[in-house]
């Protein structure tokens, strides 16, 4: 076993001489590095003419209302099937967490921002579906179908061509345009990109598709506290207009009989009546308005914030490489791929050779 490690064993002399032995074999490839490096150059320059894509980017943050009732405040309101007290969680877990992030790339809100009518600053109107057919080339792909379809009419009124258009359309702009992410968790910050080669799509399509999902979002947090408010507004409605009918009822019945004879009871029934129905109508006006203001409360706590921090500027972000960059980064990485092929490929031919000497 000793000797067997002796003769692994390699000494100084010889660590020395495989070193020169590699630099020279590197040496003498030099012109394949030379030639091979230029080829990369080249690559990188030509690269430098590739398309450039805009990306447009709208961050905010985004805090979940906290409404919540309990108690007295729902006395009233759960006689006419409304319960205050249940509705303090808004939407629920529905859009907690990730589940937010796949809002923006939904299929309905990205169908929503397509189809948006949009003025630029130079007060240029274009839609934004004809700007992404233009843009992907998918005029000329589906020229007959596009000559047959009309995008301007209502969405439920979309026949099936034109909803296999838009299906088609929404999965290419979800797999390759439009991302969304969670840039701190901690803060809740969301991060919507919107990448194209047509500035102004990205930058139109970025605000229309934030400004769809963040209404649709708010809407959805607050639909059960906002629909508890639309109930009991209209109750408080209705009863008020039976305590005017009531008060109207009694200043008639005084009318018609301003000296009532106090030993004629009949004629004091009617009066009676009227004032009973006020006296009601009163006290279940005033649980309703209690009820409708706290309800209005509850519904306000259940928003939620959303605080935009970045919007897309006028100039984008884009992927614009300069000439002399795209050749000196092709270059370099076709002359290190060259040196690793070249390295591998002599350190497995010393290993077969030493293989053969041993045999």
């Amino acid at each position: 076993m000793s000797e067997h490690i002796i003769e692994d064993k390699i000494s100084f002399s010889e660590l020395v001489q495989r070193f020169s032995a590699w630099v020279l074999f590197l040496w003498s490839k030099r012109k394949a590095f030379l030639i091979i490096g230029l080829a990369g150059g080249l690559a990188g320059f030509l690269y430098t003419f590739k398309k450039v894509t805009y990306t447009a980017e709208t961050t905010f943050t985004l805090e979940s209302g906290t409404g919540g009732m309990s108690g007295d405040a729902s006395g009233l309101a759960s006689l006419v099937g409304i319960d205050i007290g249940s509705l303090a969680g808004g939407a629920g877990g529905a859009f907690e967490g990730e589940n937010i992030i796949e809002l923006y790339k939904s299929q309905r809100l990205l169908e929503r921002a397509l189809l948006k009518n949009v003025t630029t600053v130079e007060q240029d109107s274009f839609r934004l579906i004809d700007r992404f057919i233009a843009e992907r080339k998918y005029d000329k792909k589906w020229s007959e179908e596009l000559a047959q379809v009309d995008f301007s009419v209502p969405r439920a009124q979309f026949s099936k061509m034109q909803d296999s258009l838009m299906y088609e359309l929404v999965e290419d702009l979800r797999d390759y345009h439009v991302s969304a992410e969670k840039v701190s968790r901690k803060l809740n910050i969301i991060s919507v990109k919107v990448s194209a080669k047509d500035p102004l799509f990205a930058r139109y399509f970025n605000e229309q598709l934030v400004k769809e999902a963040n209404q649709f979002y708010y809407e959805t947090k607050t639909k059960k506290t906002s629909d508890n408010v639309a109930v009991l507004q209209q109750q408080t409605d209705s009863v008020r207009r039976v305590l005017d009918e009531s008060l109207l009822g009694m200043a008639q019945i005084s009318e018609r009989n301003p000296n009532p004879n106090a030993l004629n009871k009949s004629q004091q029934i009617p009066a009676q009546q009227a004032q009973i129905d006020m006296r009601t109508a009163t006290a279940a006006y005033t649980e309703l308005v209690k009820n409708l203001e706290m309800a209005k409360l509850n519904n306000l706590k259940n928003a939620p914030i959303i605080q935009v921090i970045d919007t897309p500027r006028k100039y984008l972000d884009n992927n614009r490489v300069s000439k002399l960059k795209g050749i000196v980064i092709g270059g370099l990485l076709a002359g290190i791929l060259t040196f690793i092929y070249l390295t591998g490929s002599w350190i497995i031919r010393g290993a077969l050779q030493a293989e053969k000497s041993k045999e």
